[in-house]
């Protein structure tokens, strides 16, 4: 995700930088970003039952739903 350090697009200086001079807590911070602007899928679906009441489910798609255990 980090394409240059100080306009520099070398390979082994962005390395370098994240190996010794990016620190823990801007890492996480990155992260954090980075997991905020990503897109992602809605998995909650509004339910309602027949007797009226609505409830928000989360679908369950994890990799058992493509790879069931046997």
């Amino acid at each position: 995700m980090i394409l240059s350090v100080n306009g520099n697009y070398d390979k082994k200086t962005i390395r370098e930088f994240i190996e010794y001079g990016l620190l823990a807590k801007d890492s996480r911070a990155l992260r954090e970003h980075i997991s905020n602007i990503s897109p992602g899928v809605d998995l909650k679906y509004n339910y309602t039952f027949d007797n009226g009441v609505s409830e928000d489910i989360t679908i369950p798609i994890t990799t058992n739903f493509f790879w069931p255990d046997a």
